[in-house]
């Protein structure tokens, strides 16, 4: 696995470091998505959008928001915290940073989805 620790040390030049309590709710359904999360303490559940059964659980290392934010979409579901966590948050305008700081064999995945965006039907 990969040591994140002087990425994380140098996510605060291009990220803001969110702290969540236990059960505090990061996103609900329909709200823009204006930012990518990496977690890098505890994890976020998330819920479908009526909040009757969990879609998927992330943990640290794992990033929440990316295709979204990629295509200005909406979240489709509801993330809570579980346990303690700790995340970073990067804009839009940062995505950019981000991508040239992480492992190349992730690198090259998320060079292709910004060359591929989904582009909406008439």
């Amino acid at each position: 696995m990969t040591d994140l620790s002087q990425f994380k040390a140098n996510a605060l030049a291009h990220g803001e470091v969110i702290h969540l309590f236990h059960s505090e709710v990061l996103f609900i359904k329909g709200m823009p998505v204006t930012s990518i999360y990496i977690i890098s303490k505890g994890s976020i559940i998330i819920f479908s959008g009526d909040g009757g059964r969990v879609v998927r659980w992330a943990g640290p290392h794992q990033i929440l928001g990316m295709t979204e934010v990629l295509g200005g979409g909406k979240w489709r579901g509801i993330g809570v915290a579980q346990g303690n966590v700790e995340l970073v948050a990067y804009n839009q305008m940062n995505l950019r940073a981000v991508i040239d700081e992480i492992p190349t064999s992730h690198k090259r995945l998320l060079d292709d989805l910004l060359l591929t965006l989904p582009t909406e039907e008439p």
